[in-house]
């Protein structure tokens, strides 16, 4: 045996008694009882990690293509088979012949590969991965009818399976009439002659015979094929049925002769296929074993894990799988912990039966679980990478190894093959000899197994390898928490911080004499009690940092839903305004068209000289208006008395102007060129009154109280644009064309508001900011419609 082949059996025998010493194989009878087939579940139990990254990743992918699938309410159309190894060996043998049941062992496979070749190409743009391994199924439908047409279900050659065979069997059923028809009148003959023990006929050695009478076996000429038990009965064929029985023991041979030579076709048909087969089956029975991981991912709430090459490891909340199985994911906490090129090791600390050893083997059963293929329970990023475990109990009395000296040859096997690729898993370091060269070889198998660029993981009672792992680049401390108010483990892990291994706490807690524990104190000095209170300082305060960090959180999250609550109600605000806005600007384009229309002809009518015709249709179109809307702030305003001389506003309009007439029934005001008769409760007193200047009322045109220019300065946005919209609708009514609008510069924040606004309004025909000498960037133009 050379060298090289030595040297991969050592290293293949240490990653196998790695993954035992981690229980993966515990792990993976998990998983098998979610199998169709011993065959997957056999494959199953051989799952390894890979160094593989892509092939890992296309395992991941198929897994996770069949949670989908269920997701949906369906299923990969898998079957129970039985292994056809052995069979399809045999088909490929010159004359030998599988049998009918075998057959259909052979024709069961063909139809669950079949259903799920089909199955899969139409689902391939889906289910990608799937689909690529299903380019291994066959579909022999033709030699799968074949064995069908020849065998049915009960594994019997059918009668039609060939002519001869049916012609055979027409005999057989012909020759076995007569022969039953005789031997019923011999057994009645003889049953009259009491020479039966029993009046019936049965078969012996494939031949037809009567139950005789010991006493009378000589008495009859024939042929004796047997004595029954009791010796009182001999089976007896006559010598009437000699010719019959020969002739049906031909035409059984000759029928035996014809299923062979059927059986022994339909078998080299098979063999013709056998490499085939045998794919097909590889297939399906990888697709079995990829469903099963996908059912125990369902049982046990696992994740898809991250396959990388960055030389990360993450685990976030992972649950050891062991753990959960015997007591529900509630009664068990989940470890999270990461390595990189930066931070390749861990020196955990702490009390005994404080989760050490069950959260480094969280650790290594979990990357090897990602990497075998199968969903850690809970979230991972890892890189491709070897597990070596040191853990338990090595020592060996045939090979004259303790305890501490099995360790040492573990961790040197461990040393010679470690590389950057290698995680190192040791319970309990260096542990069982002197605490300070235990402490010292530790930390130089801890340094060996970083310089060779590998990640470590171990545990530790010794103090100095807790102060060494601050000091040493590329190794963090790490602790399980502890309670000591109930001096009782919480098994939740921390990184960064060592731990206390609180002997002396719980030597307290379960009495020890007061005098040993003060002596105890005594013993272990004040520097080393300096040190252990440090440490305890700093649990505690990662624990008020990890309760304010939770707190911080929770008040983040209630932050979001409230900015998420409150953008959702806005939107709906927004939404209803901007459709009534719409509503109104389309009913208010709508009406200034008709009032423009008919000031148009107003306007036409007193440029005629038809005044008093443009009086009455101006009173008609502010009556009209008046109507058309009620629901203003200004026409619900309570009408107020007036007096000739003073300056009146119709309610609901902003028209102005001078009362000349007030009577009971009307008031008259002179707006403009124009007198207006109104009832009294439709006008109110104005105490700010509007210059009007006189013209003449001949030959001025109609002109409303309408304002050319706007101020917005120091506005919001949503102060500023309902300002606007009157402005714009008074402007119309008035007949001004143009209409300027001073916004400022500032930030640019309500100009550009303003321009959107303008942008979609029917009233707008165009707009443009100010020209150098024009109020510049900080004025609006607007030309109306």
């Amino acid at each position: 045996m050379t060298a090289a082949v030595q040297s991969k059996i050592v290293h293949t025998t240490l990653e196998e008694r790695s993954l035992v010493e981690l229980e993966f194989d515990k792990v993976l009878e998990l998983v098998t009882p979610f199998a169709l087939t011993e065959r997957a579940a056999a494959l199953i139990r051989e799952l390894r990690p890979m160094r593989d990254g892509e092939r890992c990743n296309a395992l991941h992918a198929a897994i996770a293509e069949i949670l989908s699938l269920r997701q949906q309410g369906k299923d990969l159309p898998l079957d129970r088979t039985d292994d056809p190894t052995r069979l399809l060996h045999r088909a490929t043998i010159a004359g030998a012949y599988l049998s009918a049941s075998e057959l259909l062992t052979i024709a069961e496979l063909l139809g669950v590969s079949r259903r799920m070749l089909h199955f899969l190409r139409e689902r391939s743009q889906d289910l990608p991965e799937l689909a690529a391994i299903a380019t291994s199924l066959v579909d022999l439908r033709v030699l799968e009818r074949h064995i069908h047409d020849a065998i049915d279900p009960t594994a019997s050659v059918r009668d039609d399976a060939s002519q001869e065979l049916r012609r055979i069997r027409t005999e057989i059923a012909s020759v076995s009439y007569t022969l039953r028809n005789k031997l019923r009148r011999i057994v009645q003959r003889l049953g009259d002659e009491e020479l039966l023990q029993d009046e019936f006929y049965t078969i012996r050695d494939g031949r037809m015979v009567v139950p005789l009478k010991v006493e009378y076996k000589r008495a009859l000429p024939g042929i004796i094929h047997g004595i029954s038990q009791s010796g009182a009965t001999v089976f007896f064929e006559p010598s009437e049925v000699f010719e019959l029985n020969n002739q049906l023991a031909e035409l059984r041979s000759a029928e035996e002769r014809e299923i062979i030579r059927i059986l022994q076709a339909l078998t080299a048909e098979v063999g013709a296929y056998a490499s085939q087969i045998a794919a097909a089956d590889q297939a399906l029975t990888l697709l079995d074993s990829l469903r099963a991981r996908a059912l125990f991912a369902e049982q046990y709430q696992c994740m898809r894990p991250e396959i990388v090459s960055d030389g990360t490891i993450e685990l976030y909340k992972v649950y050891h799988p062991l753990l959960v199985a015997t007591k529900g994911h509630n009664k068990v906490v989940p470890l999270s912990v990461s390595f990189d090129r930066e931070h390749r090791g861990y020196l955990i600390s702490g009390p005994n039966a404080g989760g050490k050893s069950i959260a480094i083997k969280t650790i290594g059963v979990s990357v090897a679980m990602a990497l075998a293929g199968i969903f850690p329970l809970g979230q991972m990023k890892v890189s491709p990478v070897t597990l070596l475990a040191a853990i338990g109990d090595h020592q060996s009395i045939e090979s004259n190894l303790s305890t501490f000296s099995s360790q040492l040859v573990r961790l040197r096997d461990i040393i010679a093959r470690c590389d950057e690729t290698t995680l190192a898993i040791v319970d309990e370091i260096c542990a069982g000899t002197d605490p300070s060269e235990g402490s010292a070889l530790a930390a130089a198998i801890i340094d060996e197994v970083l310089d060779r660029g590998g990640y470590i993981v171990a545990t530790t009672h010794q103090f100095t390898l807790k102060t060494y792992a601050l000091t040493r680049p590329h190794l963090l401390n790490a602790s399980m928490e502890f309670d000591t108010e109930r001096l009782e483990p919480t098994y939740r892990f921390l990184p960064g911080v060592p731990g206390n291994s609180y002997a002396i706490e719980l030597a307290h807690a379960l009495a020890l004499p007061e005098p040993v524990i003060e002596r105890a104190r005594q013993y272990l000095g004040s520097a080393h009690a300096r040190i252990e209170e440090s440490i305890q300082q700093l649990h505690e305060l990662r624990k008020t940092m990890e309760e304010r960090s939770a707190m911080a959180a929770q008040h983040e999250l209630q932050a979001k839903q409230y900015k998420e609550q409150y953008e959702a109600k806005f939107q709906q605000f927004k939404s209803k305004y901007t459709a009534l806005m719409n509503a109104a600007r389309q009913e208010a384009a709508d009406l200034i068209a008709q009032l423009k229309e008919e000031l148009r002809q107003i306007r036409a009518q007193a440029q005629q000289g038809s005044l008093e015709a443009a009086r009455v249709a101006l009173q008609k179109l502010q009556e009209e208006v008046a109507r058309t809307m009620p629901g203003t702030s200004e026409s619900a305003t309570t009408a107020e008395p007036v007096s000739v001389g003073d300056t009146a506003e119709i309610i609901g309009t902003r028209q102005q102007g001078t009362v000349v007439e007030v009577t009971p029934k009307k008031v008259v005001l002179e707006v403009g060129a124009v007198r207006i008769s109104v009832s009294p409760d439709a006008v109110r007193r104005v105490h700010a009154p509007a210059a009007l200047p006189k013209q003449s009322t001949a030959t001025r045109p109609l002109k409303l109280d309408a304002p050319t220019q706007l101020d917005i300065r120091g506005l919001r946005v949503n102060e500023a644009l309902p300002i606007i919209e009157r402005a714009l609708n008074d402007a119309v009514v008035g007949g001004v064309l143009r209409l300027a609008v001073v916004h400022g510069t500032g930030s640019g924040q309500l100009r550009n508001a303003v321009h959107e606004y303008l942008r979609e309004h029917p009233l707008v025909a165009s707009f443009q900011t100010g020209t150098p000498g024009q109020g510049d960037a900080g004025v609006t133009y607007i030309t109306l419609r």
